[in-house]
């Protein structure tokens, strides 16, 4: 019977020390995600803005590692290998950063490639009102949100025609695919989609519109 007392004891025992192990086995696992890198990781912006390296571009807003969260963006001016970036999104990415040999003058002389997509945070739509509907699409959009990106429209802004003063607006940039059924006065909602191209045949009668132009794509 001391045995089987002793035994059981220790099966008792063996029993803890596994339920203990398994616990912090578990919480490890938990807290590896975000220590699990192959190589940087790299915050991507939901819209591109226009910059200028060699040709004038598209460049993605990034922020990288311990820089990620903060207020303020930078542009990249390469490509990352493997990444089909899509408008609208923001993206934490794991990427490779390898020097390139004797790379070209006009060439860069980092090549970024994608590892994995850690996240992809879809970010709601902006609300719009088509505040002057000009002659040959000349176009000018009134934002509604606080959080749109400041940089990318006039804070105020005198229709010298109108003579009337709007506030928060841009020029319509991606006249060609914008619906017909929006008029002036509308309100609708939209992304920023800097990345598509405006092809169609325009008519170059003057209407006044903000310096600054935006290109969007409404959202349904």
């Amino acid at each position: 019977m001391g045995k089987d007392k002793f035994y059981k004891s220790e099966l008792r025992t063996f029993k803890k020390i596994l339920i203990l192990l398994f616990i912090s086995l578990q919480a490890c696992s938990e807290d590896t995600p975000e220590e699990s890198f192959i190589g940087t990781k790299i915050r991507v912006n939901f819209y591109t803005e226009l910059c200028t390296d060699i040709i004038l571009q598209q460049c993605y807003l990034i922020q990288e590692n311990d820089n990620i969260g903060e207020n303020n963006w930078q542009l990249f001016y390469d490509l990352i290998e493997g990444f089909d970036y899509v408008p609208g999104y923001i993206y934490d990415l794991d990427v490779t950063i390898n020097e390139v040999d004797d790379p070209p003058s006009d060439a860069p002389s980092l090549k970024y490639t994608l590892n994995k997509i850690i996240s992809k945070t879809n970010v709601k739509p902006f609300s719009g009102k088509l505040i002057k509907q000009g002659i040959c699409m000349n176009y000018v959009v009134q934002v509604n949100d606080i959080n749109f990106p400041q940089n990318l429209i006039e804070k105020k802004w005198y229709d010298e025609f109108s003579q009337i003063k709007y506030e928060n607006v841009f020029a319509l940039e991606s006249v060609c695919d914008f619906p017909e059924n929006i008029k002036e006065g509308d309100s609708f909602s939209f992304i920023i989609d800097n990345e598509k191209k405006s092809l169609c045949a325009v008519c170059l009668a003057y209407s006044p519109v903000p310096e600054k132009s935006v290109s969007i794509k409404v959202e349904d």
